[in-house]
């Protein structure tokens, strides 16, 4: 979406005036594992999210973005404090260096738009939520607009 400042006037082409707007959805998921950070080290490189759907938890994408080295380190605990063996969702992609944990935190993030395919696009996380259980991380779908208000 491309906006200008209410005070500022129309000028056509290239102006300082004109700013870009990059809109974002948000969504409750389901970590559900993580990948290690390059190298090695004490954090995560990405999260492992899901939601909820017919046929229980199905893998959304990983996030690798959004969160501190803190945050990285903490997440690091708590995902490892309830790893298991085998992944916790049915559709889980083959990835070799996936650490798998128990489905029982949740994390909110900010995303482009979901694929046709079924995964979030440029997802990016915004934090926990400790308010929400596993199982009200269900797709979450924009409401059509108003066809009165679209005149």
């Amino acid at each position: 979406m491309v906006a200008k400042r209410v005070g500022s006037r129309y000028l056509a082409g290239l102006s300082r005036e004109w700013r870009k707007l990059k809109l974002h959805a948000t969504q409750d998921v389901t970590l559900v594992g993580y990948l290690p950070i390059a190298g090695g080290g004490s954090e995560i490189g990405a999260l492992l999210v899901a939601v909820k759907d017919l046929d229980g938890l199905r893998y959304s994408v990983r996030v690798g973005t959004g969160f501190s080295a803190a945050m990285r380190r903490d997440l690091l605990g708590a995902l490892e404090a309830e790893r298991v063996a085998a992944p916790p969702v049915h559709d889980a992609p083959r990835m070799r260096q996936a650490r798998w944990s128990r489905p029982v935190l949740v994390a909110q993030v900010a995303f482009a738009e979901w694929t046709a395919d079924g995964k979030l696009r440029q997802p990016s996380f915004q934090g926990l939520r400790p308010d929400k259980k596993p199982e009200e991380c269900l797709r979450e779908t924009a409401e059509p607009a108003d066809r009165k208000m679209l005149r």
